[in-house]
């Protein structure tokens, strides 16, 4: 089972205003081009997806992934 994506009201406004869609941050949350966890601290995933870099600031906890922030 998946863990459930929630997204802070920040990281909406932001893939509104860089057209990043939940679908792509799924995509970069499962299947990263490379990862930098910090532990109990925040982590970063990228992707490249359609011909641009896709990054996003998430914190991972047991059942939920929160989306900190995209671009």
């Amino acid at each position: 089972m998946r863990p459930k994506i929630i997204y802070t009201n920040h990281a909406r406004q932001r893939m509104a205003e860089r057209n990043i869609t939940e679908d792509e941050i799924e995509q970069v949350l499962v299947w990263p081009d490379y990862m930098i966890s910090s532990g109990d601290r925040n982590s970063m995933a990228a992707k490249k997806i359609g011909g641009r870099d896709i990054r996003i600031v998430y914190k991972a906890q047991r059942e939920r992934i929160i989306v900190i922030t995209a671009y």
